[in-house]
């Protein structure tokens, strides 16, 4: 593999159809994994995406308690990334579920009342509804500090904080940018044209440009639609093994076959 790099390495000074060809041979020779046909003669480039990201928002009025983790440091599946102070929040759950407690008490009583026929079906109707808005306001603060602490649905790392501990962020503000760093998928555009032979689990050649690696993937998927002003279509494929040293963000060149020529 390190002599396919500095192959590809040195074909950046050649023309394209030239460098393309010096590229298809060398990684002919790199393994039975990649097909002895005949191969495209410029190299398509793409770029490294983590299989699972996400940017955690939340609409919370409260401020960052905790922050435990910096950019760039891992994390498991169910870690604690950020804890909010939601004292405010409490305090209304207590007083909303003491409130809720004296309306089910005056509710219970028109009951009784209502059996002497002292209460009327009107009044008593609207004792109930004030208990049910009662208890859904519970539900509501329930939700609220439900979010007090958002936890990691995933294992990886910490791509970039937009907050700093103590800091009251603005609702729907993006809090913190996560990525899964165990898994990688290559993401490129390819002309359309190649719908004619390209398929899934093709196998391809990819070699990282900050890296100078050269990895096996295979295409998992295709966009949903072609481009018909570039007449092109995304294209993803996945590493057959974990690369090391890759990061999300690198990028490449994807060589493939072309069958018959």
């Amino acid at each position: 593999m390190l002599a396919i790099s500095n192959i590809m390495r040195r074909t950046r000074v050649l023309t394209p159809r030239v460098a393309g060809a010096i590229l298809a041979a060398a990684v002919f020779s790199a393994g039975p994994w990649f097909d002895r046909a005949y191969a495209q003669q410029l190299p398509v480039r793409g770029i490294v995406k983590p299989v699972q990201e996400a940017t955690i928002a939340t609409d919370l009025f409260a401020p960052v308690a905790k922050l435990p983790l910096r950019e760039g440091e891992a994390f498991k599946a169910g870690d604690l990334l950020v804890e909010f102070d939601c004292a405010g929040y409490l305090a209304q759950r207590k007083a909303a579920a003491a409130e809720h407690q004296a309306l089910d008490l005056e509710s219970q009583n028109k009951k009784v009342l209502a059996k002497h026929n002292a209460v009327g079906r009107h009044e008593l109707g609207i004792a109930q509804a004030q208990v049910d808005g009662a208890a859904a306001k519970i539900e509501e603060l329930d939700a609220r500090i439900g979010q007090c602490k958002i936890l990691a649905p995933f294992d990886g790392r910490v791509a970039e904080l937009f907050v700093n501990q103590y800091e009251m962020p603005s609702a729907g503000n993006a809090i913190v940018s996560i990525i899964n760093d165990n898994a990688f998928e290559v993401e490129l555009i390819v002309p359309s044209e190649w719908l004619t032979w390209l398929q899934v689990d093709r196998p391809f050649a990819f070699e990282v440009d900050e890296t100078g690696s050269v990895l096996e993937a295979r295409v998992i998927r295709f966009g949903a639609a072609v481009d018909p002003v570039s007449q092109t279509i995304k294209l993803v494929g996945r590493f057959s093994a974990h690369p090391p040293r890759i990061k999300a963000g690198m990028s490449g060149a994807a060589l493939f076959n072309v069958p018959g020529g």
